[in-house]
């Protein structure tokens, strides 16, 4: 059985697209580029994390000095996050089938925290913020290994092809899920284990997986 659901945060539970764009915006004359249309950040969604590193390589160079202001940047921006559609029906509904509801996320744990309070975070068993953008594989052992959990018990729901590459690496399951920031198209390339289009994917997919072990 699939006993814990760990979920990223941005482009999965919570919309911050839109903050983000904002950020880059807000960013862009301190590293040196043009501010993205959001057309052309939409159509950074069909790129994989490494074409993103080929891309914008300069930029991500400068990531360790970029991603402290991004956070302080965004937090500004949290009381307007909201949570995609019927997310905190499908948290309730996992809850009460007693299953633990972790997040791993890159964002801020305080930038986390303010919008987990404005949507009953308490249903949230543990935070775990990672500051290391492309060591999600890493993170995600680390977070294992903290409180104990099972891979085979495990399933991360996330929202990039980034995160279907850590969890083939450590050898946990994967929901993808096509709201998110890569595109359907680029999810498919990477052969998550399940890929879901609306939330209500996700519970019941969690619940055929229980049903059949």
């Amino acid at each position: 059985m699939k006993k814990n659901i760990i979920f990223d945060f941005d482009g999965t539970l919570a919309n911050t697209l839109p903050v983000i764009f904002s950020v880059i915006n807000i960013l862009a004359p301190q590293i040196g580029i043009q501010e993205l249309t959001w057309g052309e950040f939409c159509e950074l969604r069909s790129l994989s994390y490494i074409e993103l590193l080929k891309k914008y390589y300069r930029i991500i160079s400068h990531l360790p000095e970029i991603i402290p202001k991004a956070h302080k940047e965004m937090k500004a921006f949290m009381g307007e996050v909201t949570p995609f559609d019927d997310i905190i029906t499908l948290l309730i509904s996992l809850q009460k089938m007693g299953l633990r509801l972790g997040v791993l996320s890159s964002n801020a744990k305080e930038n986390i925290d303010i919008f987990m309070q404005k949507y009953n975070g308490d249903m949230f068993d543990f935070i775990y913020s990672e500051k290391n953008f492309f060591g999600k594989d890493k993170a995600l052992s680390n977070l294992i290994k903290l409180y104990s959990l099972r891979k085979e018990e495990t399933i991360y729901v996330g929202d990039e092809t980034r995160d279907i590459e850590a969890c083939k690496k450590i050898g946990v399951d994967i929901i993808s899920v096509t709201w998110g920031f890569n595109s359907k198209e680029s999810l498919l390339v990477h052969k998550p284990t399940y890929l879901v289009d609306t939330v209500s994917g996700i519970l019941s997919t969690i619940q055929h997986i229980n049903n059949n072990k």
